[in-house]
């Protein structure tokens, strides 16, 4: 066994995704700046911890505003959807939309 199979996957906390806005029709807005690979917030388990029943407050069709890898030269840009954030399956997430990489703007 090797140390990298000893690691923990990455997780985020509660207090890592914030509310960006709160539409009161189900669908909220979330704010997320973190070290880890865009991978990484994808994999499973990753925002578990914000599942109601853990006390968080993320719910099916919520929309994260995420930036990944944020300490590195290259973060990534993404907006998530959350699939599914009940039960034993804990929260599901998929990218809705990726910004392009690379980009200086328009012109």
């Amino acid at each position: 066994m090797t140390v990298k199979d000893t690691m923990e996957k990455p997780r985020t906390a509660v207090v890592d995704v914030l509310p960006l806005t709160a539409a009161g029709n189900g669908l909220n807005l979330w704010g997320h700046v973190t070290p880890h690979a865009l991978a990484d917030v994808l994999g499973p388990g990753y925002f578990d911890a914000c599942q109601e029943a853990n006390g968080g407050g993320l719910y099916r069709h919520d929309r994260i505003v995420c930036t990944a890898s944020a300490e590195t030269g290259s973060p990534e840009h993404a907006t998530l959807v959350v699939v599914d954030a009940e039960g034993a399956g804990g929260v599901r997430v998929k990218i809705l939309k990726e910004a392009a990489r690379g980009r200086k703007g328009a012109g």
